[in-house]
């Protein structure tokens, strides 16, 4: 939202009288300000989260299980019912 409000504040410019084009384009660079700050805070969370270790533990957990016939059947041996 914040891109499509500073794209309209550049497009507002053209039209608009000195004082309001002045507004305007403080107003874009306020947004680019903001825009600015909003990527460095992601991209400071993301590095926080390869520190950390939790974003290796998000993605193991989005992994599928890899499991063979044999891991099932061994695992079917093992079980305190197959012994039953």
């Amino acid at each position: 939202m914040l891109e499509i409000a500073r794209h309209l504040a550049r497009v507002a410019q053209g039209p608009a009288d000195r004082h309001m084009q002045d507004a305007l384009a403080a107003l874009e660079d306020a947004l680019a300000d903001h825009l600015a700050a909003i990527e460095t805070a992601a991209d400071d969370d993301k590095a926080d989260a390869e520190d950390s270790g939790e974003a290796e533990r998000e993605r193991r957990a989005w992994r599928p299980l890899s499991v063979t016939r044999r891991d099932l059947t061994t695992r079917a041996h093992d079980s305190p019912a197959a012994a039953g």
